[in-house]
């Protein structure tokens, strides 16, 4: 009898006892389901926030709602506010800028500042017609250079030969960046000449030609209408000094006319110091004695 009683007591214990620790585990379940649902969503009915726990963070205000038993946001009117994704990038609605680190935003236009030329380095800094955006800044295209704000090329620019401001000289022309003459000319200094004709600068560019010379082939011989006597050119048929020829010199009192020394000039024939002369035509004594043409003049 007493076995019989304390089985049924060790029975009755252990069933209690098992009562006991189920309706424990019971309760801990029910407290961590609570629990979850607050952690997981959270809202104000009226003028309050909501917060997710997804991968973006969205703030803002709600005209008015309700948070449903299963934690979801329900309700009239509008959320407004800006959203942040988990990539970092931001933007007013969600969306942010589509050009790229090297481009620029211009008037809703992704550009490169480097070459745009409408936007050169920076937005609406346009380069001028013919001028090119090269590492975001205006430049001449190809091998040309600016100078006075025009683009020219340094090689055939005959203003600016090689460089801005180094002009050639008259007649000449500019090739690779150097300026050189046209034809047979060649330069003496900043000037192109012939020195085949040149009087200045016959046969070489240090050889002048005197006075009633001229440079034929590049050597200075009398002009026409003179001799040569020495180094001198003179007019046989007038000088009294080299009258018909370069050692024949008439007296004191005598003129030379037409290569022969006499006592008096024809009537239609000037003495200018004993030189009978056309004034109609001599260089020498032009209109009346003693006014000379420049060289290269003729009287006329």
């Amino acid at each position: 009898m007493y076995s019989g009683l304390v089985r049924g007591g060790h029975n009755n214990l252990t069933g209690f006892l098992l009562a006991i620790g189920l309706s424990f585990a019971a309760y801990n379940g029910c407290k961590q389901d609570d629990s979850s649902g607050d952690t997981s969503s959270s809202a104000q009915s009226v003028g309050g926030s909501a917060t997710s726990s997804s991968t973006g963070l969205v703030t803002g205000s709600m005209s008015s709602g309700s948070v449903s038993s299963g934690g979801v946001l329900t309700g009239s009117g509008g959320a407004s506010g800006t959203t942040t994704t988990t990539n970092g990038l931001a933007g007013q609605g969600g969306q942010g800028s589509e050009c790229t680190l090297d481009q620029l935003e211009c008037h809703d236009a992704c550009v490169d500042p480097r070459s745009a030329v409408e936007h050169c380095g920076v937005c609406d800094n346009a380069c001028p017609s013919g001028i090119e955006c090269r590492q975001a800044e205006c430049d001449c295209p190809g091998d040309a250079i600016s100078c006075a704000g025009r683009c020219i090329d340094p090689n055939t620019n005959a203003e600016n030969c090689g460089a801005c401001g180094r002009a050639c000289a008259p007649g000449s022309r500019c090739q690779e960046g150097e300026c050189s003459c046209l034809g047979a000319q060649q330069a003496c200094g900043n000037t192109c000449v012939d020195l085949s004709t040149s009087r200045d600068h016959c046969g070489d560019c240090d050889t002048q030609c005197a006075t009633k010379f001229v440079c034929t082939e590049g050597e200075c011989v009398c002009a026409t209408g003179y001799d040569a006597c020495g180094d001198s050119c003179v007019n046989l048929d007038s000088d009294p000094e080299h009258c018909g020829d370069c050692d024949t010199a008439c007296d004191t009192d005598q003129v030379c006319a037409e290569g022969e020394c006499t006592t008096s000039c024809p009537d239609e024939l000037t003495d200018c110091s004993g030189a009978c002369v056309d004034t109609q035509s001599d260089t020498e004594h032009c209109g009346d004695c003693g006014t000379t043409c420049s060289d290269g003049v003729l009287c006329e």
